[in-house]
């Protein structure tokens, strides 16, 4: 039976710590308890949303009307040279899971926040490695004619490019349940070495005293730098509320403390504002506005 809870406070599952309370809320930690959950919601006539690991969302104040499902599954296998993560297991744990039998092909991104199965979704990448690169399926429910129906997909129908993929064209569609991976033979001191550099180097360039969502806006091109942009546009250390700018990392806001969802929402349309009357730019939020 599933747990469905009511009026759950969606701050404590969200990175900058903000958002109101989910009128229904319900964990589930097998496909089966996804099915289930998805078809109450349909019986009840509301909207669902999917949540990992709250690292790229922005909830709002006045809270969501509808169910969120909250992927609990976290299951890690290696099936020779195949690497098989569920939706909510974060990449670092799948990494150091395979760098056991000196198996690796994901050393840098693992120090990416985010689950699995958001990192399929937006083809997350980091130092030059995309989540696409080592993807070989995924495992989904897909939503055919108001019934959801188990499919493997194989990489080339996932339809992949920068920050984008089948399941963001096509939201609402499909759900992630979990991906495989291909590995490849690579020493663990080696891929630990690899994950404790780039870990080394976000540090340094990236802000991580207070609650944020890492970047808040896509590249605008392989060239531009959303947060060159917004740097030049003087929009460092900008504030509304208790939302700022940082003045580390000009692609991060902050929660400093009494942040609303309204102060950081208000703000990325600030800075959005700005790119563009100064360089023509529109900057596309990374981040989902729920």
């Amino acid at each position: 039976m599933l747990n469905i809870e009511e009026n759950v406070i969606l701050s404590k599952f969200c990175t900058w710590h903000v958002g109101g309370p989910a009128r229904y809320f319900v964990r589930v930690s097998t496909i089966q308890d996804l099915k289930e959950a998805l078809l109450w919601a349909q019986e009840k006539k509301l909207a669902h949303f999917v949540l990992g690991g709250g690292s790229n969302i922005l909830f709002s104040d006045v809270g969501y009307a509808g169910l969120i499902i909250k992927i609990e599954g976290r299951g890690v296998v290696i099936n020779g040279s195949e690497l098989i993560v569920e939706a909510g297991a974060i990449a670092r744990l799948a990494v150091l899971k395979a760098s056991e039998l000196n198996l690796g092909g994901l050393e840098h991104l693992a120090g990416i926040p985010g689950t699995i199965g958001g990192l399929v979704r937006g083809n997350a990448g980091a130092f030059g490695m995309e989540t696409k690169d080592s993807l070989v399926r995924v495992h989904v429910l897909h939503n055919v004619g108001n019934e959801w129906k188990e499919e493997i997909l194989e990489r080339k129908d996932v339809y992949f490019s920068y920050r984008d993929s089948l399941f963001k064209k096509e939201t609402g569609s499909y759900i992630i349940w979990d991906a495989t991976f291909a590995l490849i033979p690579i020493p663990k001191d080696v891929i630990l070495k690899l994950v404790n550099d780039d870990l080394s180097a976000r540090k340094d360039k990236q802000p991580y005293t207070f609650p944020s969502a890492g970047s808040v806006f896509k590249n605008p091109s392989l060239e531009i730098s959303a947060g060159r942009l917004i740097e030049e546009c003087g929009c460092k250390g900008l504030k509304i509320g208790g939302a700022e700018v940082s003045t580390q990392h000009a692609n991060f806001i902050l929660n400093k403390g009494g942040a609303t969802s309204f102060d950081i929402h208000a703000l990325i349309e600030e800075i959005k504002k700005r790119v563009f009357e100064a360089k023509g730019v529109k900057l596309v939020e990374e981040v989902i506005v729920l």
